[in-house]
């Protein structure tokens, strides 16, 4: 039988009350429950809201989310109950029903709204990845509860955490003033990352100190003053921070891993290795101690045990992603492409985008490449600003260090203007993100922008100087100034605080031969030559050289089984050592050639040479390289630049095993070299050669062979520490194509030995040898790019070397062939791939992906329409098209150019002018605030026979980027940016055509009126709630944007009619009333009945209609608009009443 209740039911309430008071949770939570059944007809909220807590209490959410469900269905309007259910779902991490149930309670319970209602909201909206509807919660937190504390931490944390460093900590700073008694550790270190961010170091670190002082035990501050110590290459002081830092066990973990770092980066191995000891035994179920191993061999450059390392640690911990990155980058680098693929899906649901796009490049090439870029551009897998951070500099550190075949073109056409399009919206939204500025920078420099770059460098934290990416950058800034000391001076501090493998290393073993011919060096020019069976060249190697004039060749031989090393005992003029290390873990061999220059020449010219090169420079026929040395030491020089120019036969014959004649018969070259600017020495970069061509590698190329001793030392085969470089530069003719024919002959693929040396090039090697058939198949040479070897002579006239006209000391990259410069030239490029991330975005220079570059006349510019600048590089882009009559029926011309692009012409600015000579346009242009009709009057136009076209790119661009487009071709630059869009338009449209323009180009209502001595214009306008509405409708345009759309666009009116342009003003209410009388006023032949009136049916962009979230409420979009509008409505709307009138706001 049902139990019967004799007691009221506000004796039971109180005996639940009791139990609860008593901790006796479930037993509260039984009474309460009884209660609830048993009176089901008279239950009251408070029944419900005592439940649940007490269930709460006894941990059973699931029972307490259900009774608040039960309870808000009976009782619907207790705010209580509400407000709890709600917490208790996003608590729980219920999202979406927590996110209905917030709506719901700010929507019906208006009286009892709270700050953290919205708080709620915005995190869980942001959880759930609708980061747009999330930004208006806290739009709305920000109006309706300006100086409330919750509503300032989340703008300040939001600001930190989106970039905007500034907001943040005036939000921070706000809190702490506002809140004085309240003021938590956290608010203050919020401040204090804030400074840091904002380079404000010392302030930043002052903030830390103080805080720490204040709460000695508060683990932020020290992980902070840690991070910051690291940042400085600061290891002593951040092993200090790490050691005084406390928390949970998995924290101190993490400190003792970091700890461990440190230690390595001191070189203090063996400390390091005994920590990682300890953390094994206190931590067997993590990998901390593996990975704190992998971080030790790496800085000693043991690259082979690092390998055998990761394999050991994914036996143990097969899932480990950190572990399964690393293994990731060791296959790949190998080569080994169909295992990393394997391995990387076996870890992951998919790889991580940067191992994607590697994989797409190595197996499907360029072109794929190109499109899963873009692609993953537009959808990223983070849809966060920081993670959309990450995933762009990820590809631009990729694209601008890279050197695998996939990016053979990266510093050509595509790979570092795609790198500029991605990074520039991101460094205006966080002009303190020190990654992405450096990766900027980069680019700048290998496009030649030398002065642009430095301006940037010149913003960069002199903190992070020791950091090895930012301290190249500042020391290349120095040397760009000719300043080369501090240039030096800034290399220094990067090597004291980093470890540079081809300075740091450890040599186990370093001697002289027992039967070396010389035991000193005689004087003059000393060749430094490391070699491993290299009989096959020696023979030509040290026949050319003597001639040339060096005196002593100090050889390493590297365990030689030939007879390389008994050939070398035979030479008199040869300096022998020998050693057995590993080549790839002594730095290339680049750790013996620094000892060994250091030993010897410090103060005579010397040169590093590789056995398959012959060093070639101007005039070398006749004059020796004393006489070249003694004109570098008169110039001022310290070192020669010289790039490998590969020589290849007219084929290779499979039946010829003499190498001394393969090798004479390698007398052709590619001549399609291209040149870059460069961080690091030589500072020039060049890419292309017969390697390119046959096997897809973007071997680098540059190298600074021949120096002057003293400072100077070589950080890899091709740069060194900052030196002055001559005027004159050189060539090493290089024999990579025999060499690599002959070992491809032989089973040097199949040498353990061999593929241990050249561990970190074993990828590019196994790619030569997969296509060693292919070398005898057919003939090597290139009709237009394979050329016959020539004297030096010619060389130099094909601009592969150069000769210094004088003894001057050698000028920046400023005044070298690397500035860009523009020549006058047109050029037309296929586009390839179509990137922009919106349909309703405009194009910019590098929206149409552009293929390899022609050379064309400006006559040559048929079928084009002028598209946008680049100011950037000073030239102007049109677009070839195969069907203008069919790009021009499409309703929007900048979509209609984007999709249907054929080819891009480039165009000089100083050559725009050749382009639709001699037209003179007599334009309409249609001004708008947007969503007034305008389609309709371009029908009408089209009735009347005057064309028209809408929203062309180049005046939106000029819009949005006026400064940067006036610093780059100046106001006056601008006016024939317009008139050359007009004259374009005319010679496709005729004289008489109508063009209308984005709201934004309100703005620039005074320069379309400089470039233009005749034309007319009309004004469209709207009512405004009823525009506001349709405009939120269709873009998802907030309310306070729309005032300030609206005042922008009665400024432009107003600077229409006081400049005597007489602007017709149309009225989108008029045309849908009566479209002919609405037009009669334009004096254009309209037909009797020019057709239906505009609708204002659209439903905006797909962009749009995805975002906008069905909760928005038009009523407050429009209680926004006019509040805003009432702060900002322009003065000289007074001066029209009508308008004023009918705008009626």
């Amino acid at each position: 039988m049902m139990q019967t209740y004799p007691i009221k039911p506000a004796a039971i309430a109180e005996l639940a009350k009791q139990a609860y008071d008593q901790n006796d949770f479930s037993g509260s939570a039984k009474h309460w429950q009884s209660l609830i059944s048993h009176f089901p007809k008279s239950t009251q909220p408070s029944w419900f809201l005592g439940n649940a807590k007490a269930l709460q209490a006894a941990t059973q959410i699931d029972a307490a989310i259900a009774t608040l469900e039960h309870g808000a269905a009976l009782h619907p309007t207790a705010t209580t109950i509400s407000a709890l259910l709600a917490r208790l779902l996003y608590q729980t991490g219920v999202l979406d029903q927590a996110i209905a149930r917030l709506r719901h309670n700010w929507t019906y319970f208006q009286e009892h709204r709270k700050p953290n209602w919205l708080n709620m909201l915005h995190g869980a909206l942001k959880r759930t990845g609708k980061h747009e509807e999330a930004a208006v919660v806290l739009e709305l937190m920000q109006k309706t509860y300006p100086g409330d504390i919750q509503t300032l931490l989340l703008q300040a944390r939001e600001a930190q955490s989106a970039g905007k460093f500034e907001q943040s900590l005036a939000a921070w700073e706000q809190c702490i003033n506002s809140f004085p008694d309240e003021i938590e550790p956290d608010w203050l270190l919020g401040k204090a990352k804030c400074l840091l961010s904002m380079w404000r170091t010392d302030e930043g670190r002052k903030e830390l100190l103080l805080l720490q002082e204040k709460h000695p035990n508060f683990r932020g501050a020290r992980i902070a003053l840690r991070d910051l110590a690291e940042l400085a290459c600061d290891w002593e002081n951040a092993l200090i921070h790490s050691e005084s830092a406390t928390g949970t066990s998995e924290e101190q973990l993490d400190d003792l891993v970091f700890k461990g770092r440190m230690l390595a980066k001191l070189s203090r191995y063996e400390q390091a290795a005994e920590l990682a000891g300890q953390i094994e035994d206190i931590a067997q179920e993590s990998p901390a101690a593996y990975l704190l191993r992998h971080f030790i061999l790496a800085e000693q450059t043991k690259s082979i045990e690092a390998e055998k390392l990761v394999i050991q640690a994914l036996e143990q911990f097969p899932q480990n992603e950190k572990l399964s990155d690393i293994r990731f980058d060791q296959l790949f680098l190998t080569f080994a492409l169909d295992e990393a693929q394997e391995f990387a899906e076996s870890y992951r649901k998919e790889p991580l985008p940067l191992q994607k796009w590697k994989l797409i490049g190595a197996k499907q090439g360029r072109d794929a490449l190109i499109q899963a870029l873009i692609r993953d551009w537009s959808n990223p897998h983070g849809s966060t600003s920081k993670d959309r951070k990450q995933l762009i500099n990820s590809l631009c550190t990729w694209v601008i260090t890279g050197n695998k075949s996939f990016m053979a073109d990266r510093r050509e056409d595509f790979a570092i203007p795609f790198a500029l399009q991605l990074l520039t919206p991101t460094i205006n939204a966080s002009p303190f993100d020190a990654t992405s500025l450096t990766n900027y920078i980069h680019c700048l420099i290998a496009l030649g922008y030398n002065d642009a770059a430095i301006q940037l460098i010149e913003r960069l934290p002199m903190e992070m100087a020791c950091k090895t990416r930012v301290g190249q950058l500042i020391a290349w800034s120095h040397a760009m100034r000719g300043d080369w000391q501090s240039a030096m001076d800034v290399y220094t501090r990067v090597i004291e605080k980093n470890t540079l493998p081809s300075l740091h290393g450890k040599i186990n073993q370093l001697v002289i031969d027992e039967r070396s011919p010389l035991r000193q060096c005689h004087p003059g020019v000393i060749a430094f030559v490391p070699v491993r069976d290299e009989l096959h060249n020696l023979t030509d190697f040290f026949k050319h050289h003597r001639k040339l004039g060096i005196a002593t060749f100090v050889v390493i031989d590297n365990g030689s089984i030939d007879g390389t090393l008994d050939f070398l005992r035979d030479q008199p003029d040869v300096l022998l050592y020998v050693t057995d290390d590993n080549f790839g873990d002594s730095s290339g061999g680049m750790l013996w050639i620094n000892t060994l220059m250091s030993r010897y020449g410090q103060h005579d010219w010397r040169i590093f040479l590789d056995a398959d090169e012959k060093f070639i420079y101007p005039d070398w026929e006749r004059r020796d390289i004393n006489s070249l040395c003694h004109a570098m030491e008169e110039e001022g020089a310290e070192g020669m630049f010289a790039f490998m120019l590969d020589v290849y036969p007219d084929r290779f014959d499979p039946a010829e095993t003499d190498y001394a004649k393969i090798r004479e018969s390698c007398t052709y070259f590619d001549n399609n070299y291209r040149w870059s600017g460069l961080v690091t020495p030589p500072y020039t970069n060049v890419q292309g050669g017969v390697r390119q061509r046959l096997y897809e590698d973007a071997e680098w190329l540059p190298k600074l062979p021949l120096t002057k001793g003293g400072s100077t030392r070589y950080l890899t085969h091709h740069h060194t520490l900052p030196i002055r470089i001559s005027r004159t530069s050189g060539l090493l003719v290089h024999y990579k194509l025999a060499d690599l024919w002959r070992k491809g002959q032989s089973t040097a693929t199949e040498d353990s030995q061999y593929m241990d040396r050249h561990r970190s090039c074993i990828g590019r090697y196994n790619r030569y040898f997969s296509k060693h058939e292919k070398l005898s198949a057919h003939s090597l040479l290139l009709d237009g790019v394979s050329i016959k070897m020539g004297d030096s002579r010619e060389l130099v006239k094909l601009g592969l070397m150069r000769q210094a006209t004088d003894t001057s000391k050698p000028d920046s990259l400023n005044s070298s062939d690397n500035s860009r410069s523009v020549t006058g030239k047109c050029a037309r490029y296929p586009v390839v791939a179509r990137f922009r991330q919106r349909d309703i975005d405009p194009s910019g220079p590098y929206s149409l992906v552009r293929g390899k570059r022609a050379e064309i006349h400006p006559a040559q510019a048929e079928n084009t329409l002028l598209y946008c600048a680049d100011p950037l590089a000073g030239t102007v882009l049109y677009t070839e098209h195969e069907n203008l009559a069919a790009l021009f029926r499409r309703p929007f011309l900048y979509m209609a150019q984007f999709d249907m692009a054929n080819a891009v012409i480039e165009v000089p600015y100083s050559a725009l002018h050749e382009i639709n000579k001699g037209l003179t346009a007599n334009p309409t242009f249609i001004f708008s605030i947007g969503r007034c009709g305008s389609t309709a009057l371009s029908k009408a136009f089209a009735q009347a026979g005057i064309s028209s076209v809408s929203e062309p790119d180049l005046p939106t661009q000029i819009a949005i980027q006026r400064a940067r487009i006036a610093a780059s071709f100046g106001d006056t630059g601008i006016s024939g940016l317009l008139q050359a869009m007009s004259r374009n338009l005319a010679a496709h449209l005729g004289l008489e055509f109508a063009v209308k323009l984005r709201a934004q180009c309100n703005s620039i209502v005074d320069d379309i009126l400089d470039a233009h001595q005749t034309m007319k214009c009309i004004f469209m306008l709207r009512r405004g709630d009823s525009w506001a509405i349709s405009m939120h409708r269709a873009f998802g345009t907030p309310g306070p944007r729309l005032a300030l759309l609206l005042r922008n666009g009665i400024l432009a009116y107003h600077r229409l009619v006081t400049r005597g342009a007489q602007p017709s003003l149309v009225w989108f209410e008029d045309l849908q009333s009566d479209l002919g009388n609405a037009l009669g006023n334009l004096s254009l032949p309209l037909p009797a009945a020019p057709g239906t009136g505009p609708q204002d049916a659209q439903e905006g962009t797909s962009l749009a209609r995805n975002q906008l979230s069905e909760k928005d409420s038009e009523g407050e979009v429009i209680q926004a608009f006019l509040a805003t509008w009432e702060n900002i409505r322009p003065d000289c709307l007074d001066a029209y009443p009508d308008i004023r009138q009918r705008l009626g706001v």
